[in-house]
């Protein structure tokens, strides 16, 4: 049974990973508090030099690297962004390697590395990411692609995610919660087009991925999608068709204006992940489970 130490795990995409994985594994996640520490949780701070000692302790099989800053937009440190996309984990794997320590480390990365004005995106499409975050997430990924053969690494990009645990501003939790608290929320037009997919599909691939042999997938850039694009009105009504009591006045749809640098279209056109184990979950049952966990239905 591989040893996976899990970075990130409070987050809304560690949160799935450290669920789906841990009966799969021999589960370690990180905490920054020192009083949480505890069997299976390890004492990191990736801005506390000391704490990486745990690592060399530990001697992990695999490190997922689920932490990440700047996709909720609440999160607007630059500083704080590209430390902990790119500068931390760069620094911490030149430590591992001095420390002649060579775990296979899984990134998670984001569609967000390619250049949006690209619509049908690949694996070999150009990475000419315009946000900060996607900057900051590609420098992190052109680190791990510029150092082969020196550590073991799959970088993973998903696409859009919904599910539970979710920050509240994003997308589907934002309309969901307005029907349960009866409140009207101003939307854009919702023609933009993307590409969402269950972010538990992930967590279940990465399973797969520690269940067989992790060196069939070594050194590979995979992209995570649903293979379609959606506009994000027709998502919203294929969701709110399972909303108890739906309420459709509550969401006034073109109230607000697009932003004007916001891309029409973009979705994955790769099949190498599901070629390599990756499933997805209906619509219609990612729906449910997302909208029972905010309804709090058993």
């Amino acid at each position: 049974m591989l040893k996976v130490l899990l970075i990130g795990s409070t987050g809304f995409v560690g949160n799935h990973i450290a669920e789906t994985i841990k009966l799969f594994c021999d589960l370690y996640v990180t905490t920054r508090r020192k009083e949480e520490v505890q069997e299976k949780k390890v004492f990191f701070d990736l801005s506390d030099k000391e704490s990486w000692q745990s690592f060399l302790q530990l001697a992990p099989d695999v490190i997922i690297n689920a932490a990440g800053y700047g996709v909720v937009k609440e999160e607007t440190d630059l500083e704080e962004m590209y430390n902990i996309n790119y500068r931390f984990p760069y620094q911490l794997t030149l430590y591992l390697q001095k420390n002649n320590l060579f775990p296979f480390w899984l990134q998670i990365g984001t569609a967000f590395e390619y250049d949006l004005e690209v619509a049908t995106l690949t694996e070999e499409s150009p990475c000419l990411p315009m946000t900060h975050y996607g900057i900051s997430k590609y420098m992190c990924s052109n680190f791990f692609l510029s150092n082969k053969n020196k550590l073991p690494f799959l970088i993973l990009r998903p696409f859009a995610m919904f599910g539970p645990y979710e920050n509240n501003s994003k997308l589907l939790p934002y309309l969901i919660n307005s029907q349960i608290n009866n409140q009207t929320v101003a939307l854009s037009s919702g023609e933009q087009q993307r590409d969402y997919f269950f972010v538990k599909d992930l967590a279940s691939f990465i399973k797969e991925v520690i269940q067989e042999d992790i060196n069939k997938v070594k050194y590979k850039v995979l992209n995570l999608g649903y293979g379609n694009a959606m506009t994000l009105k027709e998502l919203a009504q294929k969701l709110s068709q399972f909303i108890p009591d739906f309420k459709e006045d509550l969401w006034q749809w073109g109230r607000i204006l697009q932003r004007s640098n916001e891309n029409d279209i973009f979705y994955n056109a790769s099949t190498k992940a599901n070629k390599l184990g990756f499933k997805l979950t209906p619509y219609s049952e990612a729906f449910k489970q997302t909208i029972n966990y905010y309804y709090q239905i058993p």
